[in-house]
């Protein structure tokens, strides 16, 4: 670029001097305007050189006379404006610029050039020094920029970060964290306002395992005043059965009161061991998995229940051999409320004029002792049905609402399912199906359970 902004002045003033003096003034030009500049110029005529203002350099041979054969190719055959080339003396490296020079008639006079002497190291140590001079103070700029960048970032994100990890600790169970910040903006104040939070979240938990505790004491009562009223129900019925044989002089008496004390002896166990176990632990009886005969504890259960003699049972034979793995007091306890349910929805029938029955059948279906207690009493309608388990829902008003709840936990422990359909004025049939054990497996599991 250097060497065309020169050629470019040279060949004004050559343009001038040939038009006032033709070719023979161009010596005179190099001699007289030229020489005294500090630029060095070359005026070749063909091939030839013709002038110079660098006559020691072409003298001493360090130069080439003669034109450069891709200077004039270019610029004699291919007619370009101007052309460039690098030429080169020992470890010296520079730049020829060429500029054609044409008379009024455009033919081809002359040739002038000019060399641009540098080294190729200077040259690269120049260019190197610009683009540090150039690119230094962005640099710079850019390595502050990250700095105030990071800082800033720091300033805002660790509070945030502090603030992740207290909730991840949070959603753990861990109410004990708090998030320190001294900044007064708004990250501080969020900060303040989480601990706030924990603070009021720590309260509101305290309030409610207070209320907990209290709500499950008075849980354990309503259920242990349950299961205590369930046997004296039964208790009642075969006192009422014994005095009404009596005073009616019924001839088997001697064994209806050997019966009626045996069951009252194995309710007041049952009451013993709920009193035992309140006590001790305030909580109901620990379970005592064994192998059960469902023919022999339904029969028990009907005897227990059936004083008025319009409970009727039907069992499978063929089940006496086949056994159900559970707790006995607690299969008797849940088969009794269902049985108890039935018979209070048949005094109502039997209290309006009509006969009243419960129907009790235990038979093998597809690998279950499935029981079904069936009753023709005034039956439930589709919304007491839905709330049939939950915990103090009852239809009666001296009822707490346990019954059912309790006897529904009893038998999923057991992986038992009872199933309740029922219609106004048809009654209602409840299905319990027991899962019939493989003798070998329960054998194990009750080894296992007496070792734990």
């Amino acid at each position: 670029v250097r060497s065309r902004i020169l050629l470019d002045a040279a060949k004004h003033e050559i343009d001038k001097k040939h038009s006032r003096e033709g070719h023979t003034g161009f010596t005179n030009l190099f001699d007289r305007g030229f020489s005294e500049t500090d630029k060095n110029f070359n005026f070749y005529v063909k091939n030839k050189l013709a002038a110079t203002t660098s006559e020691q350099l072409y003298k001493s041979d360090l130069l080439d006379s003669r034109l450069s054969g891709n200077a004039l190719y270019n610029l004699a055959i291919l007619k370009k404006d101007y052309f460039s080339e690098n030429q080169q003396i020992g470890d010296f490296t520079f730049i020829v610029g060429y500029k054609p020079i044409y008379d009024n008639f455009n033919n081809l006079t002359g040739i002038i050039s000019t060399q641009t002497v540098f080294k190729q190291s200077e040259i690269n140590q120049e260019l190197t020094e610009s683009l540090v001079y150039i690119l230094g103070p962005y640099f710079a700029a850019v390595i502050l920029l990250i700095f105030i960048v990071n800082f800033l970032s720091y300033r805002i994100s660790n509070p945030i970060l502090r603030l992740q990890k207290a909730t991840e600790q949070l959603s753990l169970g861990n109410i004990d964290v708090q998030v320190r910040s001294s900044s007064k903006d708004e990250i501080g104040e969020l900060v303040n306002s989480f601990n706030r939070m924990i603070r009021e979240l720590k309260r509101s938990r305290a309030e409610l395992q207070k209320a907990e505790r209290e709500g499950a004491w008075r849980d354990i009562a309503r259920q242990v005043a349950h299961e205590i009223k369930n046997p004296l129900t039964p208790m009642k019925l075969a006192m009422q059965h014994l005095f009404y044989a009596y005073t009616h002089g019924s001839n088997d008496f001697k064994s209806i009161i050997q019966t009626t004390n045996k069951l009252i002896i194995d309710q007041i166990e049952t009451l013993n061991r709920i009193a035992t176990e309140f006590s001790n632990f305030a909580k109901l009886p620990s379970r005592n998995y064994e192998l059960l005969n469902m023919n022999e504890i339904l029969d028990d259960v009907v005897r227990l229940m059936d004083s008025k003699g319009n409970i009727k049972l039907k069992l499978d034979p063929s089940l006496d051999k086949e056994f159900v793995l559970g707790d006995k007091d607690e299969v008797k306890r849940a088969l009794i409320n269902i049985i108890k349910n039935a018979v209070q929805a048949i005094d109502e029938v039997e209290s309006a004029g009509s006969k009243g029955a419960v129907n009790i059948e235990g038979v093998r279906m597809n690998g279950y002792y499935s029981v079904k207690i069936k009753d023709n009493g005034v039956g439930m309608d589709d919304d007491t049905q839905q709330k049939l388990f939950e915990p103090y829902f009852s239809t009666k008003s001296s009822g707490m609402g346990l019954g059912l709840v309790i006897t529904k936990k009893i038998l999923d422990d057991m992986k038992a399912v009872i199933n309740v359909q029922s219609s106004r004025s048809a009654g209602t049939e409840v299905v319990i199906n027991f899962k019939i054990s493989d003798k070998t497996a329960a054998v194990k599991f009750l080894v296992h359970d007496t070792k734990g």
